[in-house]
């Protein structure tokens, strides 16, 4: 995902990448109300890339990997 620089969040996704990358769960939101939510599970900080400093990139990287279930219904009851 790409986040600015200028907002506190990039901030706290460093942070979380330079002390803890294992995420466990976690819920994906798309940017359109047409995608559903998604759930990930096994989630890790890959990599966080602060971008240039020059000036000429404002966005912070952030690279998560993680399992998505598929077929979950074939293994209900």
């Amino acid at each position: 995902m790409n986040l600015l620089r200028t907002q506190a969040l990039s901030a706290s996704w460093v942070t979380q990448g330079q002390t803890a990358t294992y995420l466990g769960q976690v819920n994906v939101h798309s940017d359109t109300s047409t995608f559903p939510v998604s759930t990930m599970t096994d989630t890790s900080i890959v990599s966080v890339d602060p971008g240039a400093f020059d000036g000429t990139d404002p966005v912070v990287r952030v690279v998560l990997s993680g399992s998505m279930p598929i077929n979950a219904s074939l293994w209900s009851a």
